[in-house]
């Protein structure tokens, strides 16, 4: 409530249509009650920003059993994004936006260890939950190719909000050095590429692509495997089944007998040279965890709220509504100078160079 009374406070002349709605996506339950009930009162959603996040937490589960990054960062995403479904292809010239981060090039997916089975990193398991937001963006696009939906993944930059407040050790460092040397972007630096990914008539009817400071880039090669995709895919539905509607499965093309052959699959015992597999990366920081916390970036329509952890809350509105919330040109802040992208430049969506130790805020 108190992003939305900062809000009105700015626009003083404007009565703003936003409203308030608790989303726990420390809950399926929670995170379905809240597409139940948001579609119980609309039939249209013109924009979907899926931002809430924690990262680098210690190692821990969810109400529903799940380790916390997988499900807070990814998997109540996820189930958000298929819900809402029938509002979003309602919708003309809808858009879903995922936010993940440069730190998916170090994230895998290993479905053997996913929940931390076997071994648990803070840093690690942040990594792999960004790597499954895109994931997830790119499968969503294979399996709506033909709808008007627009789908797109994003990385905001190191962001200065609530996210960093309980880093500890060697984060806790980095995160004071980055904003020391200015190598962090203001919330509204890092909104600019989501506003960005919402508005701009350049990326309408476009699917499956990753934009970093307001440009189309090519994300990791892990990330455009569709065998990846597929598999995180089908996982990732049979946590879900119990949450999702038959029209949801109908219009998301869900084939449930590929998603029990895989569970059944993956239920067999695993053999020696399986338990001898370890496919997290070395080098993390043991020590640099931090206590779960919301993601907040105003300006977004999607936004996880203060004082509700682990939560989120939706922002709607119309796109002709929003469109002078746009920076003109994009204001993006990195690696020491000013990145812009004025609308109607071309898109390029050629592989750039990797940005290194940026990781979304």
């Amino acid at each position: 409530m108190a992003a939305i009374d900062k809000m009105q406070q700015e626009l003083p002349d404007k009565t703003l249509a936003l409203a308030f709605r608790p989303l726990d996506l420390n809950s399926l339950e929670s995170t379905k009650k809240f597409a139940s009930e948001f579609l119980a009162e609309n039939d249209k959603l013109h924009f979907l920003v899926l931002n809430a996040g924690i990262a680098i937490v210690p190692k821990g589960v969810t109400k529903d059993g799940y380790e916390r990054q997988f499900q807070i960062n990814y998997l109540g995403h996820f189930l958000l994004s298929l819900s809402l479904l029938p509002a979003l292809l309602g919708t003309p010239s809808a858009r879903v936006v995922f936010l993940s981060s440069e730190g998916h090039k170090l994230g895998k997916l290993d479905l053997s260890n996913i929940q931390g089975q076997r071994q648990y990193k803070p840093f690690n398991f942040y990594c792999h939950s960004k790597l499954y937001q895109i994931l997830a963006t790119m499968k969503l696009s294979r399996q709506l190719p033909d709808s008007e939906l627009s789908i797109s993944c994003v990385h905001p930059g190191q962001v200065t909000t609530d996210l960093q407040r309980d880093f500890t050790g060697f984060w806790k460092g980095y995160t004071a050095m980055a904003k020391a040397v200015g190598a962090m972007r203001d919330p509204a630096q890092g909104a600019a590429t989501s506003l960005f990914a919402c508005l701009s008539p350049a990326l309408q009817g476009q699917k499956g692509i990753y934009l970093d400071s307001c440009k189309v880039k090519q994300s990791a090669a892990n990330a455009r495997n569709e065998e990846s995709q597929d598999k995180l895919w089908n996982y990732s539905l049979s946590l879900l089944r119990a949450y999702l509607s038959d029209e949801v499965t109908s219009i998301a093309k869900i084939d449930w007998a590929v998603v029990e052959a895989q569970s059944r699959k993956q239920d067999q015992p695993r053999s020696k040279e399986d338990d001898g597999a370890d496919n997290v990366k070395k080098g993390d920081e043991d020590g640099a965890t931090g206590k779960s916390g919301d993601e907040m970036r105003e300006g977004t329509a999607v936004g996880s709220t203060e004082g509700v952890e682990d939560s989120g809350a939706v922002q709607t509105g119309s796109v002709a509504e929003s469109l002078e919330a746009v920076p003109e040109p994009c204001p993006v802040a990195g690696d020491g100078e000013k990145k812009t992208h004025t609308e109607g430049e071309p898109l390029s969506n050629e592989a750039e160079p990797e940005q290194k130790g940026e990781h979304s805020g």
